[in-house]
């Protein structure tokens, strides 16, 4: 039987390792090795060896797109009622109204204690009520309140209601007399007249004014001044002064002073209780009369400032007995 030839070389091998081993075992000299065999033919392939370890991650992707909306939340809790606002204005805006507010006053010209002074309205707003005043366009330097200069100079005329059709019709209060206290203004501005101005003012804030001219009262054509005693004197009466021809005539008639006595009388400017210098002498009161004429008229005497008739002692003459102050009545 024939051995293949790979198997052959294989078991002589083992025979020459035996071989070897023998000899060894006898103590032999050793021999020289022997060559070399050829090589033998490859084993089978070994096993798979262990996983390696990871390598390091990849770096980030983009971003994905986003996601949906969430759901929306529940309302929020209602805030708190504002203020209420101011009404709608009425009366003054009001499409009845027949147009802009106007006054009218008759007469126009107004002497210091006429009467019958009326003020007529139109174009206000329907049933508002009014009040007529009368502004001084001059005020008195001393008569005036420096906090309130327009209240403490107003003449308040009289008041009333507009009609549904925004009318009205005002007549002077009670029937009083224009007040004299406007002559005081005239004095200060030395002057018989001036311009006032006459406003109306509505419940709803509209206003309107008219001009009047006022002039101071009538000047009568003679006037009484009553004469009073003085400390007991004993003595009093009245002057009567009288226009005449462009003149005045002043006629005194009082209680007789002493017999015989001659006693001097004047016309002073101020009153009996701060009088003044001489402004007029007289004829000298003997038996409890006097007449002279001044070259004056009665209303310039009048219009001319404060004036006082002082009777004066016949003994000494820087004493008064009598004294009267001269007005218009």
């Amino acid at each position: 039987m024939r051995v293949p030839r790979g198997k052959n070389v294989f078991f002589a091998l083992i025979l020459s390792l035996v071989a070897a081993l023998l000899v060894s075992a006898c103590a032999g000299a050793v021999g020289d090795a022997g060559s070399q065999g050829s090589a033998g033919s490859p084993g089978s392939p070994g096993s798979q060896g262990a996983a390696g370890s990871q390598g390091p991650g990849g770096s980030q992707g983009p971003d994905g797109a986003a996601g949906p909306g969430g759901s929306q939340g529940s309302a929020g809790v209602e805030g708190e009622q504002g203020p209420e606002g101011d009404p709608a204005p009425t009366g003054y805006r009001d499409t009845n109204r027949n147009g802009p507010p106007r006054i009218t006053v008759a007469p126009f010209e107004i002497q210091v204690g006429d009467t019958g002074i009326v003020v007529k309205g139109s174009g206000w707003a329907p049933r508002v009520s009014i009040t007529v005043e009368i502004i001084r366009l001059f005020w008195a330097r001393a008569q005036v309140s420096r906090s309130d200069p327009e209240g403490s100079s107003t003449f308040v005329f009289g008041g009333g209601r507009a009609n549904d059709s925004g009318a009205f019709e005002i007549m002077q209060a009670n029937g009083d007399p224009f007040p004299e206290a406007v002559e005081i203004y005239l004095d200060e501005l030395g002057a018989d007249e001036a311009v006032f101005t006459v406003i109306a003012r509505s419940s709803e804030g509209e206003e309107a004014t008219f001009p009047v001219i006022v002039r101071r009262s009538a000047v009568p054509g003679s006037i009484t001044v009553g004469l009073k005693e003085i400390e007991g004197s004993g003595q009093s009466g009245v002057a009567s002064l009288s226009n005449v021809d462009g003149q005045t005539l002043v006629v005194v008639s009082v209680s007789a002073g002493p017999a015989g006595a001659s006693q001097t009388i004047h016309i002073h400017t101020g009153t009996c209780d701060a009088s003044g210098g001489v402004e007029h002498a007289l004829s000298n009161v003997e038996g409890g009369s006097s007449s002279t004429t001044v070259v004056i008229t009665l209303e310039e005497l009048l219009r001319g400032g404060q004036f006082a008739i002082n009777l004066h002692d016949a003994a000494d003459p820087s004493v008064d007995t009598a004294c009267g102050n001269i007005t218009i009545p």
